[in-house]
């Protein structure tokens, strides 16, 4: 999931410096978090201070919600909202019924791997194994009986949604200006010292 995620962002970026825009592009500069700018006062490309170009915001929003999801290790509400709203997902194609069985799930999932030895709500004696795989299979998998057409209520229909904006895109070229390819490669850098630093302090 977090593969497709990626892949919708990145065709985002490249549609974007391309002139292609879409549903994805317009959420991911409105909801990425980033200062508002004004338009400046330049307009002509040869003046000492060059004009804002929308590709460069979109450079931006781009690796602010790179950032996010580098950073996130959750899967409730509030870390689907930060990672899907600014992809452009619609919160009445969301069922809430399958939300609220997703937080309900996660809260107990939290009480057993972190209150198991304090608490008796975390004790292994509450799981139920079948119970659990039987919840997993709902949250993650599309029952056909319970669903409607363009409504996210299991991770595999997310996972659809996400395809079905990455094909709302014109043509685009793969290839970004140079000040983006370069952003690109820092901020995916930095993410992969990021990552390797957690994984030497987690395994200290």
């Amino acid at each position: 999931m977090r593969h497709a995620r990626l892949d919708l962002i990145s065709i985002a970026l490249k549609a974007g410096v391309a002139g292609s825009y879409s549903r994805a592009s317009i959420a991911l500069i409105g909801f990425s978090g980033l200062e508002p700018l004004r338009a400046g006062p330049t307009l002509s490309v040869g003046k000492k201070k060059a004009p804002r170009l929308l590709s460069m915001r979109l450079g931006a929003a781009h690796g602010a919600l790179i950032r996010t999801i580098d950073g996130n290790n959750g899967v409730r509400e509030k870390h689907l909202a930060a990672i899907a709203i600014p992809l452009g997902l619609d919160a009445n194609r969301i069922d809430n019924t399958w939300l609220n069985e997703l937080d309900a799930f996660c809260s107990l999932r939290g009480a057993f791997a972190h209150m198991s030895r304090t608490s008796q709500r975390g004790s292994h004696l509450a799981v139920n194994p079948l119970d659990v795989w039987q919840k997993c299979e709902r949250l993650i998998r599309t029952n056909p009986a319970l669903t409607a057409q363009g409504v996210v209520n299991s991770f595999e229909s997310f996972d659809l949604w996400v395809e079905a904006e990455k094909q709302s895109f014109g043509p685009y070229v793969k290839v970004a200006a140079w000040r983006l390819r370069l952003t690109q490669f820092l901020i995916g850098a930095v993410a992969g010292l990021r990552r390797s630093k957690q994984s030497e302090n987690d395994e200290d």
